[in-house]
């Protein structure tokens, strides 16, 4: 627990120092923990079982990240980056037939960069919603705030309140009452920074996006669980101490920021 605390106290000033000042520092953060988190992803799949090549997979990361950023329009590149990528992966998976598991390679190799590249490059994306810098950087602060509050408070109401497991095959430490107890947090999270960022939209619209976060961030943090369970792994890394590794700490953000990009654009 007091790593736990440490880290977060050094991490979370310089999370939102980085949201704050935006370009070029934010971009170039959020491009170094993708990557990171690519080569933790691919490690964990290499103990399952599964041969990924690692520098397609940055590369085809990277360029999902560049187009959040260079252009107004990203979903405009999805499209021919996902295909380049695909056919990519194919050639080198064919080049290797021989020596690789062709099913489990390709579904690892194309999930890294779709998960910390594709649906990561929302956060860049949300920086960039509204008319105004202010408006984008609220409601990315908003978003990464409420699901750090959804794990924090499944963490702590789960540690003191929890009797009734959720998954115990999949996570054995989570309970249904830090499932709800996250939620609550990320609920009121999103209405509390609503109200004061005055992002102009109604309390039932912050409960909702609230509601989402709270449940994709827990599910996206199941999903990962699951991952590692089947590696035998306890965290996906040591690079933050009492946290794990990136991966740890992306899980439920690379789930919930395209929620509340695709959310704000509608209110917005």
């Amino acid at each position: 627990m007091p790593q736990r605390i440490l880290t977060a106290t050094v991490g979370v000033p310089i999370t939102v120092a980085l949201i704050w000042v935006g370009l070029p520092w934010l971009t170039i953060a959020v491009g170094l923990v993708a990557l990171l988190a690519l080569r933790e992803f691919y490690q964990i799949a290499a103990v399952i079982g599964a041969r990924t090549f690692l520098p397609l997979g940055l590369i085809w990361t990277a360029l999902f990240l560049a187009s959040a950023e260079i252009s107004s329009q990203p979903f405009l590149f999805w499209a021919p980056i996902i295909g380049g990528g695909v056919l990519a992966t194919v050639l080198w998976m064919l080049a290797h037939r021989s020596q690789i598991n062709l099913f489990k390679s390709g579904i690892y190799m194309v999930m890294g960069p779709l998960i910390l590249g594709l649906l990561f490059s929302h956060g860049l994306m949300l920086r960039e919603v509204g008319d105004s810098t202010d408006v984008g950087r609220s409601w990315l602060l908003l978003a990464i705030s409420a699901t750090f509050a959804t794990d924090s408070g499944a963490f702590l109401i789960g540690q003191t309140l929890g009797h009734h497991l959720m998954a115990p095959t999949i996570s054995p430490g989570k309970t249904w009452e830090g499932a709800l107890g996250g939620l609550l947090c990320a609920i009121g999270t999103a209405i509390g920074l609503g109200a004061l960022f005055d992002l102009s939209t109604s309390l039932w619209h912050y409960a909702i996006i609230g509601s989402t976060i709270g449940i994709m961030a827990q599910l996206g943090d199941l999903a990962e669980s699951r991952l590692k369970r089947a590696a035998g792994l306890k965290d996906s890394g040591g690079i933050l101490p009492g946290h794990g590794g990136m991966l740890d700490r992306l899980d439920s953000i690379v789930f919930t920021l395209p929620l509340v990009y695709y959310l704000a654009v509608l209110v917005e």
